[in-house]
């Protein structure tokens, strides 16, 4: 139930600046050739790799002004843990050589330009009233799609997950990592000047930059050969020497930093660096739990937590209830409202706290909350949640950084192409 019922919480949530920290549309326009401006049916409240749930329609009817799309390739060692996966070969002859054959860095330029293309595209065939969608190469170019207000169009930035992205010919034979470095520093600033506003320095296996977590839900182990993957991972190895390079480039540059995926080490190492450099809004965590509720080294720590409230950073809550709580629960609003509060309690400030979704991620998603187009149940969820004495626990002012104020405060400050 609403606490305050003379605000009405479609109007809120409308009138509010909404900001998805992380979501994949363009893997699955290359994967699965789809087509991110076609209508689709009611989303699967359960895993479904072929669902889109942050297709251009979803975004409009959810209320979303911007996203962080991320593009993400598929890591050679993912082939070999889930051998179902080279079927691919045969089923999506064209996916697979536009994101397997070529190196990393080609495949992830394949995936920015499938969006940037469904975006132009997009803008010849709008209907009556529709909001535009826009691509925001700077902050710049974000800032003149927010003034037009609610009614202006949605905007997409440029995200890039997992540091082998970075990789090119060089990496591919195998050199050493001191004849790579300037292959992917420079292909750094390559996705940089293409728009690029933030980096997840890893993703599912460990690369040449940062060694990773464990990423497979016990959903998933069952298609997994389970033994050769838990032997990939070392949770006592952090940050590389090319990864600490990689890092000084990105804050030389003004790139966000993302560090979820990464092993507690290699993010403790970047927050050495960058406090070494006094920096302030240059990381984030964008799509994540945190460990008290989910006790596992994907998790944020509450010392974490503090760190990124102190140093001008956001956590966006991932939608995926495995990630939120150790108990088995289909319905995740509460699970995302309860981390919410925790970022919010522990960090002493509501200024950390934000959403990143990670819908087409290949994620499970909550059964309410299933797609980009159900954003204004999270709104009018957080409104009606009650503290003991009767009092809202998100007041408005928080709510509103929350759905985007905290998003786009960081951007504004840490993302520096004009």
């Amino acid at each position: 139930m609403n606490s305050n019922p003379s605000v009405d919480p479609r109007q809120f949530h409308h009138d509010a600046v909404l900001v998805d920290l992380h979501a994949h549309p363009g893997i699955k326009a290359v994967l699965f050739n789809r087509d991110l401006a076609r209508r689709f049916g009611i989303s699967r409240p359960a895993f479904w790799p072929y669902e889109m749930r942050t297709n251009f329609d979803r975004l409009r009817a959810g209320g979303v002004d911007v996203m962080l799309s991320a593009a993400i390739v598929p890591e050679q060692p993912l082939l070999e843990d889930m051998p179902a996966l080279r079927l691919l070969r045969y089923t999506r002859a064209d996916a697979w050589r536009q994101l397997v054959d070529p190196t990393y860095f080609q495949a992830t330029l394949t995936v920015l330009d499938a969006l940037e293309m469904q975006v132009a595209a997009s803008q010849r065939n709008l209907g009556p009233q529709q909001r535009r969608i826009v691509l925001a190469r700077s902050i710049a170019e974000l800032e003149a799609a927010l003034q037009l207000g609610p009614a202006g169009p949605i905007a997409l930035v440029h995200a890039v997950e997992g540091g082998h992205s970075l990789e090119g010919p060089l990496c591919r034979q195998g050199l050493p990592d001191a004849q790579v470095q300037q292959e992917l520093l420079d292909n750094l600033q390559v996705l940089f000047q293409r728009g690029v506003a933030c980096l997840t320095l890893a993703h599912f296996f460990p690369n040449r930059i940062t060694s990773s977590v464990f990423p497979y839900p016990e959903t998933v182990m069952a298609l997994a050969r389970w033994r050769q993957a838990v032997a990939r991972y070392d949770l006592s190895r952090g940050l590389t020497p090319l990864g600490e390079a990689v890092v000084e480039r990105m804050l030389e540059l003004g790139m966000l930093i993302d560090l979820t995926h990464s092993t507690p080490l290699a993010r403790d190492r970047v927050y050495q660096i960058v406090d070494s450099h006094r920096r302030r809004s240059a990381v984030l965590a964008t799509h994540v739990g945190v460990f008290a509720h989910k006790p596992h080294p994907y998790s944020l720590s509450d010392w974490e937590i503090r760190w990124l409230a102190d140093r001008g950073g956001v956590a966006g809550v991932i939608f995926m209830n495995y990630w939120l709580s150790a108990a088995n629960s289909r319905l995740g609003l509460d699970l995302i409202a309860n981390t919410l509060r925790y970022l919010i309690e522990t960090a002493g400030t509501d200024a950390v706290a934000a959403i990143g979704s990670d819908f087409d991620g290949f994620t499970d998603p909550p059964d309410d909350l299933v797609d980009a187009s159900e954003m204004p149940r999270l709104t009018r969820h957080l409104m009606g949640w009650m503290k003991e004495q009767g009092q809202p626990l998100f007041a408005a002012e928080t709510l509103r950084k929350i759905l985007g104020g905290n998003a786009l405060r960081l951007l504004r400050e840490g993302w520096r192409r004009k």
